[in-house]
C-alpha cells in the first residue's frame, strides 16, 4: 500500500471542511482585514486524525516535523476500506544531498524512493480567496484560509485553520504524504508540541530496497 501515502512537505490539498467551518463561523467573530500567510515553527510534533468517507479511510498518525534539518517522519495506524489495517512508518529526509522517502512496514521491511523536488516549509497558502479570524473554544484565536489551487476540484474550495499567534495547525491542512486520500477529508491535529525530543524517529534500517520512481502525482511536491 505504498501508493496510499506520499512524501511529506506542507501544502494543503483538496481538503473540504465545509460543514465544520460553517458551524464554527456561525458563532465566530469575523475579521475582514486580509492578512498574510504564516509558517509553523521549524520543529514540532503532533497527533493527527484523518477520515474520508469517500475513500473509506480512517487513521491516526504521530507526525514529527523538522524543517531545521529537512526531515519528516510519520507513524500511521488505522484502516483502509474498513479491511486493511495500516501500520507503517514513513521517513522523508536527505541522504548525501538526495531527498529520499522511506517506508517501513509493520514487519520491518523497508523500501525507499528518490524524490525529485525539495522538502518545503509548512505554511498556509500564499494566495487565498478570503480568510476569517475568530475565537475557538472560548479563548483561542484562530484563522481559516479558503483557497483554490491547481488540484482543487471544479466548484470546490479548500481550507486550512491555524492558531493566529504561532500558526499551529488545527484542522484542514493536509500533508502531501496523504495527498491521494485528500478528497472530502477531515484532518485534525491534537497534542501539538514544539521540538523533537527523540531524533531516532528519523532513523531507518540499513537494508532498504529501491522502489519505482515517483509517479506523476508525487512530482507535484
Amino acid at each position: 500500500w505504498g501508493d496510499l501515502f506520499f512524501s511529506v512537505s506542507i501544502y494543503p490539498r483538496k481538503v473540504t471542511m465545509k460543514v465544520v467551518v460553517v458551524l464554527v463561523l456561525a458563532l465566530a467573530t469575523v475579521a475582514f482585514a486580509q492578512v498574510k500567510y504564516c509558517c509553523t515553527n521549524d520543529q514540532w510534533h503532533s497527533d493527527v486524525f484523518f477520515h474520508s468517507d469517500i475513500r473509506n479511510v480512517t487513521f491516526f498518525e504521530v507526525l514529527y516535523y523538522d524543517f531545521m534539518n529537512h526531515q519528516v517522519a510519520a507513524h500511521q495506524r488505522g484502516d483502509f476500506n474498513r479491511r486493511d489495517v495500516i501500520d507503517v512508518k514513513r521517513v522523508d529526509k536527505y541522504v548525501d544531498g538526495q531527498r529520499v522517502l522511506y517506508t517501513i512496514d509493520r514487519k520491518g521491511h523497508c523500501t525507499y524512493q528518490k524524490m525529485t523536488t525539495p522538502i518545503r516549509q509548512w505554511c498556509t497558502p500564499e494566495q487565498f480567496m478570503r480568510q476569517y479570524t475568530y475565537i475557538m473554544g472560548g479563548t483561542l484565536q484562530v484563522r481559516t484560509f479558503f483557497f483554490r489551487d491547481q488540484n482543487t476540484p471544479p466548484g470546490d474550495e479548500d481550507d486550512v485553520t491555524v492558531a493566529v499567534n504561532d500558526c499551529i495547525p488545527i484542522s484542514g491542512a493536509i500533508l502531501e504524504h496523504h495527498d491521494r486520500l485528500a478528497i472530502d477529508a477531515e484532518i485534525e491535529y491534537y497534542n501539538y508540541a514544539d521540538g523533537i525530543e527523540d531524533d531516532s524517529v528519523f532513523d531507518v534500517p540499513d537494508d532498504c530496497t529501491l522502489t519505482r520512481a515517483p509517479s506523476k502525482n508525487q512530482k507535484r511536491h
